[in-house]
């Protein structure tokens, strides 16, 4: 039997694939070992992906370099808030 294979964070969003977690040793009896599936609703728990509207202030000169490459802000700013998470 193989190791279980780890949910990295932001993996269901973004389709990265699993990632062993070579730390981990699983012990078993494959004799009192059992399988159960478990269906889990993503979305419920994820949340909803739906966009909400904040106000935040950034200085001028990054607004002025954001416009400058034409750099989507909100994805911008999710794609930090995913990162500074994953660390």
């Amino acid at each position: 039997m193989t190791l279980p294979m780890f949910l990295k964070m932001g993996s269901v969003k973004e389709n990265e694939p699993f990632n062993e977690d070579d730390d981990v040793q699983i012990v078993f009896d494959s004799d009192k070992t059992f399988i159960t599936r478990v269906y889990v609703d993503i979305n419920s728990f994820l949340g909803s992906q739906n966009p909400i509207k904040k106000t935040f202030t950034i200085p001028k000169w990054a607004d002025d370099l954001g416009k400058q490459r034409s750099l989507n802000f909100s994805k911008t700013l999710e794609d930090a808030i995913v990162e500074k998470v994953k660390n």
